[in-house]
């Protein structure tokens, strides 16, 4: 590791073994106590460890890059779900299923503030006036539950 840079949750250069392996019991505890009592070191001395080698700061790295890591994984998931559901949505509309009038309204609804929250981001986004594909399937699922919604009232009222 001559050049790599190292992160903040990885061994330092200068910090001990000993040490290092009291930071990876920190971690886990959030204790310093807890941390002397598991890895029998005077309170002391990880009190001086933690200091020398900032265990607070490092460790709040460390949550970052695991929450930053949790956050895109749940994305990825998002992104592979979501579009399924929308296809099956728009084919449940296309097809005219009866859908209960209340999922019409919250399914429009839904749609409309994101798609009202994904204009105002986009909006900020300079040069973004393209639709991005899955907008574009919100708002064909907006349009169909609308007009699905129009019909269903319609029918209503002929009956």
């Amino acid at each position: 590791m001559h050049n790599a840079v190292r992160k903040e949750w990885e061994r330092q250069a200068g910090e001990t073994a000993r040490a290092f392996q009291a930071f990876l019991c920190y971690l886990e505890t959030r204790s310093h106590k807890l941390t002397a009592q598991l890895t029998g070191h005077p309170l002391s001395r990880v009190y001086h460890w933690s200091t020398k080698h900032k265990w607070q700061a490092r460790a709040c790295a460390y949550d970052a890059y695991t929450f930053e890591q949790q956050r895109a994984e749940s994305n990825r998931i998002l992104h592979q779900a979501v579009p399924l559901a929308l296809q099956r949505l728009i084919h449940l509309l296309e097809r005219g299923d009866d859908l209960p009038p209340q999922l019409q309204v919250k399914v429009a609804d839904c749609i409309l503030r994101y798609s009202w929250l994904k204009g105002a981001e986009t909006a900020q986004e300079a040069g973004k006036e393209a639709l991005d594909p899955f907008t574009a399937n919100l708002l064909q699922i907006q349009q169909l539950a609308l007009e699905h919604l129009r019909t269903a009232k319609a029918t209503e009222g002929v009956e």
